[in-house]
């Protein structure tokens, strides 16, 4: 992966302590299957069912420690495509 194209911070969002709960815009809190740096995605388990949806739409992660990180922690500033 590279940091200049990866729309997210994966080397911080593999830092944090699992499993991961994220928080949505729309009041969803699910747990986190897994996070795609590249294309911004994050996979996620809602109602038993895994769907993917778009890092944009997270407010926030829980860590597996109980800690709140920002999403906007993980974001890029820029895109260089």
């Amino acid at each position: 992966m590279n940091a200049m194209t990866d729309k997210l911070k994966m080397e911080a969002l593999n830092a944090l302590a699992t499993p991961l709960i994220a928080r949505f815009i729309d009041g969803g809190t699910w747990p986190v299957r897994s996070i795609h740096a590249t294309k911004g995605l994050i996979d996620v388990m809602i109602s038993g069912q895994p769907e993917i949806r778009d890092f944009e739409e997270v407010t926030h992660l829980l860590d597996g420690n109980g800690i709140k990180h920002e999403a906007d922690d993980f974001r890029h500033d820029e895109v260089v495509r």
